[in-house]
């Protein structure tokens, strides 16, 4: 018998809701990196892919920005060049432009 748990099982072990909603809460998780990039486009208006990797410590933004856009988000992606601080290499990067946020959902409109 295998003393290793499967996913499943170990989804299913008692206590395992509170390990999720910690990952959930974690800084680094997808919901956190989503927040962080939001934030940033609500107040900026845009956002490129390298400052959310330097300054917003997003490793993959472009699957965060894909992952707003399902949720709603208007986002337009333009290729800019940029030039890297550190060894002055032209690089062709994203740029995400927020179009429109979402509205949000209140009790009334559902009622």
């Amino acid at each position: 018998m295998n003393a290793i748990p499967t996913k499943d099982e170990a989804r299913r072990q008692p206590g395992n809701e509170v390990k999720q909603k910690q990952a959930r809460l974690h800084p680094n998780s997808s919901a956190a990196q989503r927040r962080r990039i939001a934030e940033h486009l609500l107040v900026f208006g845009s956002l490129d892919t390298e400052t959310a990797r330097r300054a917003l410590d997003v490793y993959c933004p472009p699957a965060r920005v894909m992952e707003l856009r399902r949720m709603g988000w208007q986002i337009s992606t333009v290729m800019v060049d940029v030039e890297t601080p550190a060894y002055g290499r032209v690089h062709r990067i994203g740029r995400y432009l927020l179009v429109k946020a979402p509205q949000p959902t209140t009790e009334a409109q559902h009622g």
